[in-house]
């Protein structure tokens, strides 16, 4: 599956976390991934936590670095255009994303020359 959404499991196991999440010290940046299962999952986590008014909002910064350093089709992002569709709520990060970072570059894995490919995360690092 092309960069799948979360699967039930997966969403059970989100959920779950809200209540170490209301243990944590001050938190005041998250960052994550591109990836769709790892938009859903702070939706389902830090988001719905502050839309519960049960902790304050940070920043949000989506950025290609913390994804996935396979080329399997699950760890491929989309297009930033159907992830705005997707999550109308992060339009401003995701579009901050696009300026910064591109929105093809972040999704070639199979080529060498591409930054992003397995081969070359430790020059990434």
């Amino acid at each position: 599956l092309h960069d799948p959404r979360l699967s039930s499991l997966g969403e059970s196991q989100a959920a779950k976390t809200n209540a170490l999440l209301l243990t944590l010290p001050k938190i005041e940046l998250i960052v994550c991934s591109p990836l769709t299962r790892t938009l859903q999952t702070y939706l389902l986590t830090y988001y719905h936590l502050v839309q519960s008014s049960k902790l304050p909002a940070v920043p949000l910064i989506i950025h290609p670095d913390v994804q996935e350093v396979c080329h399997n089709p699950c760890d491929v992002g989309r297009p930033i255009e159907e992830l705005k569709r997707d999550f109308p709520m992060f339009n401003e990060e995701l579009e901050r994303f696009r300026t910064t970072f591109g929105d093809e570059e972040w999704r070639i894995k199979d080529r060498l020359e591409s930054f992003y490919h397995p081969d070359r995360i430790e020059e990434r690092a």
